[in-house]
């Protein structure tokens, strides 16, 4: 998904250690800088593309920069 981007021109930057949650640590990322914490990414970043909404971090945005996210909701119980 980054390659393709990148394609475009764009610089990824992402938190340091977000992948690991997942199973993805530091290393799985090329080409991509890192940023020590989220704040700083969030402070920089002209698109901010995350897995949950930035909810408390939507003031430290830069103007003009957008956000999009992917969260599931949560899942129905029964």
């Amino acid at each position: 998904m980054f390659k393709k981007y990148q394609g475009l021109g764009a610089q990824l930057v992402m938190q340091a250690g977000a992948g690991v949650p997942a199973h993805y640590p530091d290393a799985s990322f090329t080409d991509v800088g890192f940023a020590a914490n989220a704040e700083a990414v969030y402070s920089t970043a002209e698109i901010v593309l995350c897995v949950q909404p930035p909810s408390d971090r939507i003031a430290a945005m830069k103007p003009g920069s957008h956000s999009a996210c992917c969260s599931r909701g949560p899942t129905p119980s029964g």
